[in-house]
C-alpha cells in the first residue's frame, strides 16, 4: 500500500523514519522530530487505516512492514534509523527483521514483542457515539462517559497504562477526538478505517516477532515510561535479551505510556543522543 507521507529536513543526508501508535498519525512525532532530530531528513508515515493513507480489511505486522517496504523502494532510502511508538514500535521491529539491511538503529516507545490486551473497548465506545453531533466537545465528552460506564475499560486501561484511570479517560478521549474529521453536511466521521481496525483487533494485539526465530541484531534504544505498564520489570531480563541483541533500557519517570508527550524533553534528547552516537 502507499502510505501518505510528510517530510521534514529534506535537504539532510541522514534518513530516519518515525512511525505512530494506533489511532494516531504521522503528526503524533512531528515536535520530536522538529526540536531534536532536525539534523535529519525525517519521514512521518501515516499507518494503514490512518490518517490520510488508504483503508483496507487487511491490517497486521506483515503487511504494514510491506507498507513501509514500499515506502523505502518509493522514496529510494537504501538505509535508515526507525523510531516507533506502540503499534508503530511493532511495525518497526518486524520490518527490522524481515529487512534488515534497510535498517541502521531502532528505537522503539514504550512497547515490546509480545500480546497486548486488544483495544476492543476503545473501538466499541468510538463506534457508539453519535457523530451526528456538530459540536466537538460534546463528542469528547461522550466518549469519556462511554469509558466510564464500561467496566471492561477499567480493567483494560489499569492492566496496560498503569495510570491514574481519570487522567487517561480524559486523555484518550481527547487524543481519540483528533480522528475525528467534519462532513460537509454537519457533523462528524471518523477519519481512522474504524472497521476495519475493529475486526482486526485481536491481530493488532500480538507478538509481531511469535514466527521470527532471530532476535533483532540492530543496536537498539527501548525507552520505557515507568508510569506505563507496556513493559514491565520482569520483561528487562527475559523478554527483551531473548528478542534483541543490543538493547539499551531507558526508564523515564513521571512518563506514561505516550512519553515522547508527557516527557518531550527527556524523550527528545535520548533519541538523538542514540541516533547520533556513532
Amino acid at each position: 500500500m502507499k502510505l501518505n507521507h510528510s517530510i521534514l529536513g529534506e535537504h539532510n543526508k541522514d534518513v530516519v523514519v518515525l512511525l505512530h501508535g494506533l489511532l494516531g498519525d504521522g503528526g503524533n512525532l512531528k515536535a520530536l522530530t522538529q526540536n531534536y532530530l532536525s539534523n535529519y531528513k525525517a519521514y512521518l508515515p501515516d499507518h494503514r487505516n490512518h490518517g490520510e493513507s488508504p483503508h483496507s480489511d487487511e491490517h497486521n505486522y506483515f503487511v504494514m512492514s510491506e507498507d513501509l517496504k514500499e515506502l523505502f523502494d518509493r522514496e529510494k532510502i537504501t538505509k535508515a534509523h526507525v523510531v516507533g511508538h506502540s503499534m508503530g514500535g511493532k511495525v518497526a521491529m518486524k520490518f527490522a527483521n524481515r529487512y534488515p539491511q534497510l535498517v541502521e538503529k531502532l528505537v522503539i516507545i514504550d512497547i515490546l514483542p509480545k500480546k497486548y490486551p486488544p483495544y476492543t473497548p476503545v473501538f466499541e465506545a468510538m463506534a457508539e457515539i453519535d457523530l451526528s453531533l456538530n459540536d466537538r466537545a460534546s463528542i469528547i465528552n461522550s466518549l469519556y462517559q462511554k469509558f466510564e460506564a464500561d467496566k471492561r475499560f477499567a480493567h483494560f486501561a489499569g492492566d496496560i497504562f498503569g495510570e491514574d484511570l481519570v487522567r487517561y479517560m480524559q486523555g484518550i478521549s481527547q487524543f481519540v477526538s483528533k480522528n475525528l474529521k467534519k462532513k460537509d453536511g454537519g457533523g462528524f466521521e471518523w477519519r481512522v478505517g474504524l472497521n476495519e481496525m475493529f475486526r482486526n483487533a485481536t491481530t493488532l494485539s500480538v507478538n509481531p516477532e511469535q514466527n521470527d526465530i532471530e532476535p533483532i541484531s540492530h543496536p537498539t534504544l527501548i525507552i520505557r515510561g515507568l508510569k506505563s505498564h507496556y513493559i514491565k520489570d520482569e520483561d528487562l531480563n527475559d523478554l527483551i535479551p531473548r528478542f534483541f541483541n543490543q538493547a539499551e533500557i531507558l526508564s523515564i519517570e513521571g512518563a506514561g505510556h505516550m512519553v515522547h508527550s508527557d516527557k518531550p524533553k527527556e524523550c527528545g534528547e535520548a533519541v538523538a543522543t542514540f541516533l547520533n552516537k556513532r
